[in-house]
């Protein structure tokens, strides 16, 4: 095997929360489309004529916002679950400082740094919280670009739901 490769074993004391996620074929297809699938893309779809535009979102220049807003939802779920698993929450349970200051202290103290991440609870916890912080600006920006310029209803609705459920998660 020439690839890289993961010692899957040595995450095992990882501890990343419980995230369950359940989907069927119907959100899969919802799913593609909203990331502007053609109707070439879509083999669980079995309706003759179906005709697939591009998303609206696609249309205003919106993917790659919602792209980037997709992979910082992952990644701080992610971070989210090291918060959970390590009780980092518990540590630094004040907003927006941290111990007293923006960034906490011991933030990126062991060694080798790269352990930080997964084992310093100052680092996951600021990790964390900066991931949540840039994944707000991003969908701030993007949900006033397309709620301004979108003619769709449906995508000005969707934007706004999509800016109202993060900024309750932030809250």
């Amino acid at each position: 095997m020439n690839g890289p490769s993961t010692d899957l074993a040595g995450l095992a004391g990882y501890d990343l929360g419980a995230h369950v996620a359940t989907f069927d074929d119907r959100d899969a297809i919802l799913y593609a489309l909203a990331v502007g699938a053609g109707t070439a893309d879509l083999d669980m779809v079995f309706e003759r004529n179906l005709r697939v535009l591009p998303t609206y979102g696609c249309a205003l220049g919106l993917r790659g916002a919602l792209i980037a807003i997709s992979v910082l939802v992952v990644i701080t779920l992610a971070t989210g679950g090291l918060v959970a698993g390590t009780r980092a929450g518990l540590v630094f349970n004040t907003f927006p400082l941290m111990g007293g200051s923006l960034v906490p202290p011991g933030y990126l103290a062991m060694e080798p740094v790269s352990i930080n991440f997964f084992e310093n609870v100052a680092t996951i916890q600021f990790n964390h919280r900066l991931l949540a912080i840039a994944t707000l600006v991003v969908v701030l920006f993007t949900a006033f670009f397309g709620i301004r310029e979108a003619r769709a209803v449906r995508l000005r609705q969707g934007l706004w739901l999509l800016l109202q459920l993060d900024i309750i998660q932030e809250v």
